[in-house]
């Protein structure tokens, strides 16, 4: 379907959902780059995506510049190489602690049993919260995002799974409040948000609760769809999986290649602020565009 987009119809109109689509690579980069045209701040998936901005709080994922580039600055401070270099030991043991008992046998659930545990463990470690919350955060994310065939609604289990996490995110920033720790929540608790002309200040509780959610559930879901698809694609294609299992060093290059091939969020929706054109085609302003 992406090719014969790309081939016959590049600019892409869809009429019975109302939505323009682009799908070749140069204007997806444009497109992407230029915020003054293409808005985060009215959703960023096609369903959710309103003729007004959303209000705050919300995430930095739903922000345009200059307010994005603040947040996204603050973010990398935490984010630092180091703390992640910090965590390789530690799922290097993860991993052997998950796999080492199936050596030898039969085979396993490669999904329920390694590769959707790894990611909310990892982030989950990053945030500071205790391992034994881990299980409960991954089917408390996963049920979030569920959504059943042909139903774009979430469902009750996944509204009911949205209020566990978010009033597990309330408590541990009131922990954090009384007692500083060494991780991800409490450095954003600690860092000034540095907005021009603004005196620095900290984020508030509703702040931190969204990009506690923000980091928690994408940092999850997304790393948890890449090992699933890229183990499908392997075993699609035994002549790669026996490249990597000959010579280990070309598995980096692999991990890049596998997420431009099955990207584990493959279409970003934005709101269209202004009249654009391309290739003859013209997308009016207030319109949907994945």
């Amino acid at each position: 379907v992406w090719k014969r987009m790309r081939d016959e119809a590049p600019v892409y109109y869809n009429d019975e959902y109302d939505f323009y689509a682009l799908s070749r690579f140069d204007d997806v980069m444009n497109a992407s780059l230029d915020t003054e045209t293409f808005s985060s701040e009215h959703g960023i998936t096609l369903d959710m995506i309103t003729a007004d901005p959303w209000g705050p709080p919300k995430a930095m994922i739903m922000m345009d510049p200059p307010d994005h580039t603040t947040l996204r600055k603050m973010v990398n401070r935490t984010f630092f190489r180091s703390r992640i270099a910090q965590l390789e030991d530690y799922v290097r043991r993860l991993s052997r602690a998950y796999l080492d008992r199936y050596v030898g046998t039969g085979g396993f659930d490669y999904v329920a049993d390694f590769s959707a545990k790894l990611p909310v463990m990892v982030i989950s470690s990053l945030l500071g919260f205790p391992e034994e919350d881990h299980d409960n955060l991954r089917e408390w994310s996963d049920a979030q995002v569920h959504r059943d065939e042909g139903n774009p609604e979430r469902t009750a289990a996944g509204d009911e799974a949205s209020a566990n996490l978010f009033a597990y995110y309330r408590d541990q920033i009131v922990q954090r409040r009384q007692l500083h720790t060494t991780d991800v929540v409490s450095d954003l608790m600690a860092s000034d948000l540095v907005v021009p002309g603004v005196d620095p200040r900290q984020l508030d509780d509703g702040e931190l609760l969204v990009f506690i959610a923000m980091i928690n559930v994408a940092g999850n879901e997304t790393v948890a769809r890449l090992l699933g698809w890229a183990a499908l694609t392997l075993a699609r294609n035994p002549d790669q999986r026996a490249k990597l299992v000959e010579d280990p060093g070309l598995i980096g290059g692999a991990v890049e290649e596998l997420l431009r091939y099955d990207a584990p969020s493959p279409v970003q929706g934005r709101f269209s602020l202004r009249e654009s054109t391309y290739h003859g085609i013209t997308i009016p302003a207030g319109s949907k565009v994945a």
